[in-house]
């Protein structure tokens, strides 16, 4: 657990306030996020999805935000988000579910104890008189559970993905003032592989709920290399 989150309790927390997010400053150095397969179609509309292999050996979906590291072409100098999908990893902050131990399927409502965020004053009750959770909390819990099943959801079929072997490598190459440039470190789904998938692998992905939908949606958002390249021509003009 990062060291600034710490567990939801009543007896803690009971009368402290947590302030209203207002701005996107806590994703400012995030060049990319994660997204489960619910997020896709929204995502490609400005965001490229690619596949990170993690240190477990699992696969992961993810939006590129920038052509560098700790760049984040989707913020402005006020915080905002300028496009109007903004993966739910972001949105989730400063709240997180987390396991309670490594071996354990328990999870912890855990919130970000930063004193600029929890106070006895401003900002929205992180709990009721009673010591009961108060409705924002429950929206929070709510939200994070639907991103926690859509998780596990979307590891299982990124793990057929893989077993499948439909997964390259792949440098993602562009230009940036008439220069060849890349970023690595990815993995896509190989179109021939996939042209060329047995009659039994193919029924596999189908049967997946959007399965099928997520690889033609992910091809198709690679193009959005280019809204990329362009955001950053316009970030280094001014």
């Amino acid at each position: 657990m990062n060291a600034n989150y710490v567990a939801l309790n009543a007896d803690i927390h009971k009368n402290k306030k947590i302030k209203e997010i207002t701005n996107f400053e806590h994703a400012k150095n995030f060049h990319i996020a994660s997204i489960t397969m619910d997020e896709f179609g929204m995502a490609s509309t400005s965001y490229p999805i690619v596949f990170l292999r993690n240190e477990d050996k699992s696969v992961s979906a993810a939006t590129i935000l920038g052509l560098e590291p700790e760049q984040n072409l989707f913020i402005d100098d006020a915080g905002k988000w300028t496009v109007s999908y903004i993966p739910s990893i972001v949105r989730r902050y400063p709240f997180s579910l987390v396991r309670t131990s490594p071996d354990s399927e328990e999870m912890a409502l855990c919130v970000n104890n930063d004193k600029s965020l929890i106070n006895d004053k401003f900002g929205i009750d992180l709990f009721k008189s009673d010591g009961s959770p108060s409705a924002q909390v429950l929206k929070v819990q709510q939200f994070l559970a639907h991103i926690h099943n859509m998780q596990y959801r979307s590891k299982e079929f990124f793990q057929l993905l893989d077993n499948i072997g439909l997964f390259s490598e792949k440098a993602l190459e562009f230009q940036q003032d008439g220069e060849a440039k890349s970023i690595g470190g990815f993995m896509v789904i190989d179109y021939e592989k996939l042209r060329n998938l047995s009659d039994e692998d193919f029924i596999k992905l189908r049967k997946v709920d959007s399965g099928l939908e997520c690889i033609h949606i992910h091809l198709g958002s690679l193009n959005q290399m280019q809204n990329l390249v362009r955001l950053n021509t316009i970030k280094k003009a001014k």
